[in-house]
């Protein structure tokens, strides 16, 4: 077994709600965590030795934690704070820093991989029908190549359907976030707790 450290924790925000202006608590954003690097493995005779003491391991996973901690701390720096949740547990209203961290790109990459889990459930789905025609058809069915065009064409449309359900969510949230947030009186930013290596 391959010696292993991490370091880190929740990353907790509150704020003053935009709208309603109460405190919204203590809320558990993202993990931000910095795990060792894999140490030198030495065969002595038929054991493997990996050479690397608790303290090297500690250090490592600590220089990994500050990295990470690092980079979210300059994305929120950059006013970036998708990552935090801003949606008020009082009046149910977005807050104005919630947007900023929308781009066309993120969305993208997100959407990308929606499509790919999606396929991937599919394949899952098409693994199932195998087995069910496979065995309450008697098997004869299984063998053609239409069926197989059948079973991958109707993965890729649930597969496309499912990613554009997800997309129009996604899209009526940002609208919901840019209604939200057209009108208010105040603006605040959450105040962010980093945890510590």
């Amino acid at each position: 077994m391959i010696p292993t450290y991490q370091v880190g924790g929740p990353v907790y925000h509150r704020y003053i709600c935009d709208h309603c202006g109460q405190d919204s608590g203590r809320i558990q954003g993202i993990r931000v965590i910095g795990e060792s690097d894999r140490p030198t493995a030495q065969s002595r005779g038929s054991s493997i030795v990996y050479e690397a003491t608790h303290e090297e391991l500690m250090n490592s996973a600590k220089k990994n934690f500050n990295i990470q901690l690092s980079i979210r701390k300059e994305e929120v720096n950059n006013g970036n704070y998708c990552n935090f949740l801003g949606k008020c547990p009082h009046c149910g209203k977005h807050q104005s820093w919630e947007k900023k961290g929308y781009s066309w790109w993120n969305i993208l990459d997100w959407a990308s991989l929606k499509f790919i889990k999606s396929v991937f459930y599919c394949a899952i789905g098409g693994v199932v029908v195998f087995f069910a025609v496979g065995i309450l058809g008697g098997g004869e069915y299984v063998q053609t190549a239409g069926f197989w065009v059948f079973v991958l064409i109707i993965s890729i449309i649930i597969a496309l359907i499912v990613t554009i359900r997800d997309i129009v969510i996604d899209r009526n949230n940002r609208i919901n976030i840019q209604k939200d947030t057209k009108n208010i009186l105040q603006k605040s930013k959450p105040e962010i707790e980093w945890p510590s290596a």
